[in-house]
């Protein structure tokens, strides 16, 4: 017989070596990216909302969790925030970054989950990184 799943388990899955904390197990996407399980000891099969509500409560009702690093298989609650629903629109179809860079067809990166992300703010990131001496 199988082991019951934990959240130790669940955490044991991310991580957290980086900037954002990846769920790195076996998993599903929806067609939006977003990353969820079929777990029953878990408070919602998305693992970035599993990672709020262990964190900081449930979700309240109305409010969508926003990824302020756009990317869908983040689970670092820092890199979370509560949005309306209107709001989550504006951000997912902003035509700039938050740091004003434009996101036109030659400065977006789409990463591994569909997550639109400014190519100018990515490359700038990278160049720190490797500055610090630390991979990217």
């Amino acid at each position: 017989m199988r082991r019951r799943r934990t959240m130790d388990d669940f955490w044991a899955l991310v991580d957290r070596s980086g900037e954002c904390w990846p769920f790195v197990g076996e998993y599903a996407t929806t067609q939006r990216g977003y990353v969820h399980l079929s777990w029953p000891v878990l408070p919602d099969r998305y693992v970035h909302r599993t990672a709020w509500i262990e964190t900081h409560g449930p979700i309240p009702d109305g409010l969508q969790i926003d990824h302020t690093c756009q990317n869908k298989r983040c689970c670092r609650p820092e890199h979370m925030r509560l949005v309306t629903p209107g709001e989550h629109n504006r951000i997912t179809f902003a035509t700039t970054c938050k740091k004003g860079h434009p996101l036109t067809e030659e400065n977006t990166i789409k990463n591994g989950s569909g997550a639109r992300l400014c190519g100018e703010c990515r490359r700038d990131y990278r160049r720190r990184r490797r500055q610090a001496g630390i991979g990217t």
